[in-house]
This record gives structure tokens, sequence and C-alpha cells, in this order.
């Protein structure tokens, strides 16, 4: 249902893959206590998969990161008893989302695509209560702290991180600025298309390790899918050259072409996409005949073409 109108990431899964959205929620998410509370499964679920995440990455700082959260869940638990129910949806929400990862695939990159979806959602919940100020110095937080890691341990990784939490402090407070010149009135379209852009930019971020683990055999997924998210990390936070954009646009031009047509009608208005179907539903239906077997020979050209297939080609 158009995803990439989603302001956030919760509504983006609300608008992608529904029908198993729709499954994980009533199989795994209701079943394990949903909003209401913990059962056994939901701490099983949660430090197993992250104990898999830590054998499977062969990291040490991997490991200590994973070892260093699990305390942490641990000590908020038991300090902050007041906050126990909440705190028990989001580890509910987590193992959702990180089974949801592995249903894909049982690599780590998988499980990290899931983990992170998860931690985006969560993110949101927490982000949308702050005041505009609060989440203005919240943005220069994080810039700071990722400005100063570059500064003390500089890599591509780090430098991609710290110029995207640049751009989303200046955004974040241009956003707010207007606001306060308005004096409270907050202008509609631009703070929508302002959580659309940040919602598309962490969606791509995290198919970063969904595609570099699709279609490898599991005896290598782990190990090959995690080098290349890497290889694509340092890539982007690396010196880019501006002067190959312009022949990777010309030698993939059908590429391009295709997917401005596919973002268009992604973007057309509720009113006219129904307005379609409805057309075509209508139609002679040796018309719609006609239209379904064109449809299935272009699908077949794509599945058949020398090219890396579409990976959902492979279920």
């Amino acid at each position: 249902n158009s995803p990439y109108k989603a302001t956030n990431c919760a509504g983006f899964w609300k608008r992608w893959h529904i029908s198993l959205s729709n499954w994980l929620k009533d199989y795994l998410y209701i079943p394990i206590g949903g909003n209401r509370n913990a059962t056994a499964a939901s701490w099983l679920i949660l430090f197993g998969l992250m104990t898999a995440v830590a054998l499977m990455a062969k990291t040490a700082w991997v490991t200590l990161l994973v070892t260093s959260l699990i305390g942490l869940m641990l000590a908020l638990y038991l300090l902050f008893p007041k906050h126990r129910k909440e705190y028990v949806r989001n580890v509910n929400n987590m193992d959702t989302m990180l089974l949801g990862g592995l249903w894909h695939g049982a690599s780590f990159n998988f499980i990290t695509w899931g983990g992170l979806n998860g931690l985006g959602i969560l993110t949101y919940k927490y982000w949308k209560k702050l005041g505009p100020w609060a989440r203005s110095a919240a943005a220069a937080l994080l810039f700071a702290c990722t400005a100063l890691c570059t500064h003390l341990w500089p890599s591509p990784a780090l430098n991609m991180f710290a110029v995207a939490f640049a751009l989303f402090f200046a955004g974040t407070a241009l956003r707010y600025l207007i606001y306060a010149l308005r004096r409270g009135k907050a202008v509609t379209w631009l703070d929508t298309a302002w959580n659309v852009l940040v919602t598309f930019t962490f969606i791509s971020f995290t198919r970063l390790f969904f595609r570099s683990g699709s279609n490898l055999h599991p005896s290598e997924a782990n190990e090959a899918a995690w080098r290349t998210a890497k290889q694509m990390i340092n890539q982007i936070g690396s010196t880019w050259h501006g002067e190959q954009i312009l022949p990777i646009v010309e030698n993939y031009s059908p590429v391009f072409i295709l997917f401005t047509i596919g973002m268009i009608v992604h973007w057309l208005p509720e009113r006219l996409k129904r307005r379609y179907r409805l057309w075509f539903a209508n139609m002679p239906l040796w018309l719609m005949l006609l239209a379904a077997v064109a449809t299935v020979f272009v699908i077949q050209q794509f599945a058949a073409a020398d090219l890396q297939p579409f990976i959902y080609f492979q279920f």
C-alpha cells in the first residue's frame, strides 16, 4: 500500500508486505504476550537470537556490544519496575522484527536487518513523545557523538553516520525554526516530506544487510553477506566520485527509466489509483486475460535474464 509514503518505520511495516506483517502479529506478537505482558518465550527468543548473533558474527566488538545490550536490558528491567509493561511491549516488538528477519534466511545479516527495523520502530515510539526542542537537542547530541567518534577513530562507517546525523540535525533544526517563526503553526506538507525522507533513508540503509545476503548458500551466507555489507558501507563512507554518475546512468538507463516509472506510479494520488484499478476490473474478460498473459511474459523475461534475479523469485 504505497510503503514509501510512510512517515515512520511502524507505518512502513503496515504498508509493506501486509500479509506477512499480519501473520507475525497474529501468530507471534500476540501469542508471546503482545502489549500486555512478557512470556518465557519473549525472553528466550530475544536472548537466544542475540546470543546467536554474537556467535555468528565472530567479531570481538559485536560480541561485546551484544553482551553489553543484554546486561543493559536486564538492568533496566530490574531498576525501573514502573515501566515494565512498556518495556515488555518493546521486547515483544523486537522479537517480532528479529524473527521476521530470520524468516527471510537463517543468517546474521537477515537478523541484523530485522533488528534494525525493530530498533527503528522503538526509536520512533520514544521520538514522538519528545517536544520540538528536545528533538533538536537529541539530533545535535547524535551528531556531536558521531563526529567525536569519527575524529578519535576514523573509519568510512563513522564518516557515513557523522554526515547522516549532521543532515538529520540540520533538517530537524530548520523544521522547528520554521515552526517557531510561524508561532507554533506547523507546515504540514513540509513535516510530511521530512518524515518520509528520513523513513525512506533509514529503510534503504537497512536493506544493505538484506541485499548482501540474498541468493547465497547458507554455508557461506554469514561470512560473505557480512563482508559485502561492510564493503557497501565503506564505499558510502569513503570519497565519492561524482564523475562516475553520468556513465552509470548511461550504462544502466533501462534500470533508471524503470525505476522512475515505478516511483511515479507509486506516488500517484490514491484516488487516481483506485480509479484505474476499477477501470481494469470492469474491462472485458478477454482483455483482462490478455493483460495478465503480457504481465507474466514480462516477469518471465526478468527472471530468465542473465542478471541477478529479484530476491523474492527464489521463494
